[in-house]
């Protein structure tokens, strides 16, 4: 038997409901992906991504409460050992 990989943690984020529903429901078919929180909003991903700590964030930064994530101090990209580019 094949040892088992771990799949990578994710938070979605979106202000469109649609689209969140969109990508979470292709990472959850490619099978490689758990998404452990999403978001309608910046502050949302800033809380998802401090109580779940994912491997990945995935969101789209110029929409919802703050504007764009990357504007806002808290988040601290290599606060956790991540980095953000």
């Amino acid at each position: 038997m094949a040892p088992s990989k771990r799949k990578i943690r994710v938070v979605v984020g979106d202000d469109s409901r649609n689209a969140l529903l969109s990508v979470c429901g292709y990472l959850e078919f490619e099978g490689q992906f758990e998404i452990v929180g999403t978001a309608t909003d910046g502050v949302q991903v800033i809380h998802q991504a401090e109580r779940f700590r994912p491997d990945l964030v995935l969101t789209d930064l110029s929409r919802g409460r703050f504007g764009s994530v990357t504007d806002q101090p808290r988040w601290n990209c290599g606060n956790h050992g991540g980095s953000c580019s």
